[in-house]
């Protein structure tokens, strides 16, 4: 992925997601660097795929959390899977549920992903009965 197409869907996706984040300068990047690292506690850097050559930073006044850190590893895990439906007409509605995808990794053990998919099945039945 470039980093242009890269920093927008940051933009658009994951910096509302953290309160007062902001993307920072570019960094040259080798296939060791991890996806995401610490570069000092209020700044990381991410890219969108292990052989990328280069890391966007994130920037805030306050230190990031583990989980913060997380949150961002699921962020772009996830945007990796979705990336090679890039130029299809349904990518956006992809990058829409992302978000929720992310924080149901979030949630204690295995609940969030049964609580999603709970969701999901009441949805799924609920359109079936309405149609």
């Amino acid at each position: 992925m470039l980093e242009p197409a890269f920093r927008e869907l940051l933009l658009e996706y994951l910096v509302p997601m953290l309160a007062g984040t902001e993307l920072g300068r570019t960094r040259t990047s080798g296939p060791t660097h991890a996806l995401v690292a610490y570069e000092h506690p209020c700044a990381l850097l991410m890219k969108p795929r292990k052989d990328s050559a280069y890391r966007v930073q994130l920037v805030r006044s306050q230190p990031f959390t583990p989980e913060e850190k997380q949150l961002v590893a699921f962020f772009v895990e996830e945007l990796h899977q979705l990336v090679q439906h890039a130029n299809a007409p349904y990518f956006r509605d992809l990058m829409a549920s992302l978000p929720r995808r992310i924080i149901s990794k979030l949630l204690p053990g295995n609940r969030g992903r049964s609580t999603l998919g709970a969701c999901r099945r009441k949805v799924h039945v609920g359109c079936r009965s309405s149609g």
